[in-house]
């Protein structure tokens, strides 16, 4: 129960601020700096194919470099840290497609213009964006959350795999895989796969697609 709690917890919240992130990024970009959006959209869809473990060994790196990063070694917050790098390309990619199409249809709408620089009219198209993919955005979410809770490459060289402190479910498999361990193994598997499918379920039950 404690494993299964943890490992929501780390990927949940690396989910929900990558994701935020993304959308801040995201805004920002298509709406000041349209030049420049298809290159980052296309650097962030490059980065989707990173490897965990290439993620994992940098942050160990840069970790063990800086005496003011050593703390995040083998904690929570640095498997958070290392979740959230692996999510935000991945997230900037998938709502920058939505935010590109919600922008466009504000600006035809007549709602706020172009070539618009007061704060509080971008704030307002920020908030009627925001209004219009309200629907998307948990199950869009989802996917993020589904591509890191899985993950073992990153939050294992960043974690260690510690039992009781920063062992998550997939970080169990491998571990118990390797001391042969195998009804473990599979059990932690079954619970792992039950997470991603009941929160899937949750989602399609929270989910309404509206839009103005």
């Amino acid at each position: 129960m404690r494993l299964a709690a943890f490992t929501i917890f780390v990927s949940a919240t690396a989910t929900f601020i990558a994701v935020a992130l993304a959308i801040i990024l995201g805004f920002w970009i298509i709406s000041k700096q349209r030049g420049f959006e298809r290159q980052v959209l296309l650097g962030a869809q490059a980065l989707n194919a990173t490897p965990p473990t290439v993620v994992g060994i940098f942050f160990y790196y840069l970790c063990t470099q800086f005496d003011t990063l050593k703390g995040l070694l083998f904690t929570p917050a640095g498997m958070i840290i290392g979740q959230i790098i692996l999510g935000l390309p991945i997230a900037y990619y998938l709502f920058a497609q939505l935010l590109s199409t919600s922008i466009d249809k504000v600006y035809d709408l007549g709602i706020c213009t172009v070539d618009g620089e007061r704060r509080f009219q971008r704030t307002i198209l920020l908030g009627t964006v925001l209004l219009d993919i309200r629907a998307l955005i948990v199950p869009t979410s989802f996917i993020v959350f589904g591509r890191l809770v899985g993950e073992v490459g990153a939050i294992l060289i960043i974690g260690g795999g510690i039992h009781g402190k920063t062992d998550t479910l997939a970080t169990s498999i491998v571990m118990q895989t390797h001391m042969g361990d195998i009804e473990s193994a599979l059990v932690s598997g079954i619970v792992l796969l039950a997470i991603v499918v009941m929160t899937r379920f949750i989602v399609l039950g929270f989910e309404r697609r509206k839009s103005f």
